[in-house]
């Protein structure tokens, strides 16, 4: 609901990027694909994050919130190709909600079973924020990243 608001008004063709707000990382940018949908992953086993199941080619077949079902955790840094594409799976995604929270994971998993293509991308450096001791974590970690830019 938070990203539907933010692209509110925005051009329906354009491609849109959305990051969460407990996880910090570093990756390499390249929007250029004919897929629909990106993922932006790192090497996981939490169930507190998504996760990507790919196939024997590296295609993403599956895509579960909060369930553990490879060792593609989600960095919460997910593409889509179009507010277009985003609002469409958005609306199906909450006439049929499968938890008390709506995430993109979920949104993308729809478009999976729709055909549409999503790509795995794995991150250079992926550190979550989402709790105080990754907080603490994290502080030992950033300051030594250098800036790309």
């Amino acid at each position: 609901e938070t990203v539907l608001n933010g692209i509110e008004g925005c051009d329906h063709h354009e491609p849109i990027l959305i990051h969460n707000c407990d996880t910090a990382l570093t990756s390499e940018w390249n929007f250029e694909t004919d897929a629909a949908g990106l993922f932006y992953s790192f090497q996981g086993s939490l169930a507190r994050y998504s996760y990507a199941r790919v196939d024997s080619f590296g295609n993403i077949v599956e895509i579960a919130e909060k369930r553990v079902i490879s060792n593609f955790a989600s960095s919460g840094t997910y593409w889509i190709d179009s507010v277009d594409t985003y609002q469409k799976y958005f609306e199906k995604l909450s006439e049929a909600p499968q938890t008390s929270e709506l995430y993109v994971s979920q949104l993308m998993q729809y478009m999976l079973e729709a055909n549409l293509p999503i790509c795995l991308v794995e991150c250079g450096n992926v550190i979550p924020l989402g709790t105080p001791q990754d907080i603490k974590q994290a502080a030992k970690v950033i300051e030594k990243w250098v800036p790309y830019w």
